[in-house]
């Protein structure tokens, strides 16, 4: 019994130091205690509106935009402007307006600014849609616009000054990793491997085609709780503590 007893602690103790890690690089979710709880019961009442349902600004059961899992919104179609430089440039070709590719264009359904927050395909039971244009609905005490200078001058609508579409002093995205390190600019980058030890996703997840695309959501995830475990600011996959989200890629 006693040695039944050794080894049910032991076993414990080895996915205690294999599983914890792996579920730490994720960063801690409770997406209730974050400003990505837009009901009711959220944090900051300027967004708040009349539904306690936490989920349904972003994600629906049935009926979903079949562009992301489940998706309760369309996804923006403004043309963009990506972040550019010389080395980039060697890497991906001049393009700084190409395509953004779904997994970004699900953030930035809410975050560019021209898609009000509480305009979604399917409102929660008991509340309809408010005067909106189909296929989207609105729904709430009032309309919740989008939200200006999100990234410093990403507008809410036509007349705002920040525009829509510009990220252009963001971090780039909708490229392929592997391709800065098949360019020779390798030197400054480290594997994906490392890279994905450290927290970093690629997409598609699964990279079954070898595709391994830089997305918004490669270093952010909307459902962390960085509340209360501030290391994780903002929505980190992983904790940025002496820069080590950014030196997971960057080898500097």
């Amino acid at each position: 019994m006693l040695f039944e007893k050794a080894k049910r602690v032991l076993v414990a103790a080895v996915l205690t130091v294999f599983v914890v890690p792996a579920a730490h690089a994720l960063g801690p979710h409770n997406v209730v205690n974050t400003v990505h709880n837009l009901s009711s019961t959220g944090p900051q009442a300027m967004y708040n509106t009349d539904t306690t349902q936490v989920c349904v600004f972003c994600h629906t059961p049935h009926g979903g935009n079949a562009s992301a899992p489940l998706w309760n919104r369309q996804m923006p179609t403004s043309s963009w402007t990506h972040y550019d430089s010389s080395t980039l440039t060697s890497v991906v070709g001049s393009n700084p307006t190409r395509p953004v590719s779904a997994e970004s264009l699900m953030c930035l359904s809410c975050h560019d600014g021209s898609i009000a927050t509480n305009r979604v395909l399917n409102p929660p039971d008991g509340l309809t849609g408010v005067n909106a244009p189909q296929p989207s609905t609105q729904f709430g005490d009032s309309e919740i616009v989008g939200i200006p200078g999100v990234f410093n001058r990403i507008g809410a609508g036509p007349a705002d000054p920040f525009g829509v579409g510009d990220l252009s002093d963001d971090h780039p995205i909708s490229f392929d990793y592997q391709d800065v390190l098949d360019s020779g600019e390798d030197n400054g980058f480290h594997t994906v491997a490392n890279a994905r030890t450290a927290g970093v996703r690629f997409f598609p997840l699964d990279a079954a085609g070898g595709s391994y695309r830089v997305e918004c959501s490669s270093c952010h995830d909307p459902h962390v709780d960085y509340e209360t475990n501030t290391q994780y600011k903002p929505f980190l996959v992983a904790s940025n503590d002496g820069s080590a989200l950014c030196k997971a890629c960057h080898n500097k």
